[in-house]
């Protein structure tokens, strides 16, 4: 019987190996031209998830999260995730 911590440790590591391999498609992979005060303007009254949604739809595999794991952080975490399963995040 695999340990839940051996199940968590694959688990990482695949998520760590999809982060390197979508560094290494990222050098072809053409990236978005922005214009910050449009998009600001856009997202300003949008929800959190659609937010969340244009990110994943604009980044696409280059999007990465960066959390404290803090309270505040638990329901950022379960967003991202819910609508990018793969997103990398880190601590």
């Amino acid at each position: 019987m695999v340990s839940k911590i051996t199940k968590i440790d694959s688990y990482h590591e695949s998520l760590k190996q999809k982060l390197v391999d979508s560094r290494q498609e990222s050098n072809s992979i053409k990236k978005p031209n922005l214009d910050l005060k449009v998009i600001n303007h856009k997202l300003a009254d949008q929800e959190a998830s659609q937010i969340v949604q244009w990110a994943v739809e604009t980044f696409e595999n280059l999007l990465v999260m960066s959390t404290s794991f803090g309270i505040q952080s638990a329901v950022i975490l379960h967003l991202v995730t819910k609508l990018f399963p793969i997103s990398p995040s880190f601590a």
